[in-house]
């Protein structure tokens, strides 16, 4: 499998790799502030599903896994405020 880097592939990438730094960093919240946590983890997770789509060489069931994942996290979210 090859990868073609176009733009909106690079695009897609660097997207999906903030996303997955924003979860990480949101570990790091989680001993002092709970909110805070969710609310990194959940901006993450909506970046990496965005990143996810962007990438055309993903398959299209992972991409629309990691929309289903950002939206029940952005619903889980909502219900615990």
């Amino acid at each position: 499998m090859s990868l073609a880097l176009s733009g909106r592939s690079i695009l897609g990438i660097a997207i999906a790799a903030i996303g997955v730094l924003t979860m990480a960093w949101s570990t790091t919240q989680a001993a002092q502030d709970f909110e805070g946590f969710k609310t990194l983890a959940l901006g993450g997770v909506i970046a990496l599903a965005t990143g996810m789509c962007l990438v055309s060489e993903v398959p299209t069931a992972l991409q629309i896994g990691g929309i289903w994942v950002a939206a029940a996290a952005s619903a889980a979210y909502i219900y615990t405020l």
